[in-house]
């Protein structure tokens, strides 16, 4: 594990991907007596998906951060913007469509939905930067000796 090679993309994607599972955890909506629900609580498998999409940018943290080759970084980085931008779209309609019994949103769909645009934008960023991290793209002569 070499934490050189992270870029700042990676710290996007970490940040974005924190906030999401922490947003899961927070008041999504209320109900008409006042309580309020978060996503577990509110969410019948949107929350799940939103979990695994948090997962697949962490995903990609880590194998930018263990693999030697670019090769899975690349293809994770890739995969991290297709999940980011998944959750994007699933937290913009629970944000537009507020399920039956609630009746208002709550501050964790919004932090949910900042979250969201920052994973799109580190997995987009990470996707578009070609440079290697510090601790890549140095041949194998160059590292041992």
């Amino acid at each position: 594990m070499d934490l050189r090679r992270l870029r700042p993309a990676e710290g996007l994607l970490t940040v974005g991907a924190v906030a999401l599972v922490v947003a899961l955890f927070l008041p999504w909506y209320s109900l008409p007596s006042g309580e309020r629900n978060n996503a577990w609580e509110a969410l019948s498998v949107v929350d799940v998906i939103l979990l695994l999409c948090a997962a697949v940018a962490l995903l990609a943290v880590v194998l930018q951060v263990t693999q030697r080759s670019p090769a899975l970084p690349v293809i994770s980085s890739v995969a991290a913007t297709f999940a980011a931008f998944l959750a994007l779209v699933l937290v913009v309609i629970k944000v537009a469509d507020v399920p039956g019994r609630y009746t208002d949103r709550c501050y964790g769909v919004w932090i949910a939905l900042v979250a969201a645009v920052i994973l799109l934008g580190g997995g987009w960023w990470a996707m578009r930067d070609e440079r290697p991290g510090v601790g890549m793209g140095r041949s194998h002569l160059e590292s041992s000796g």
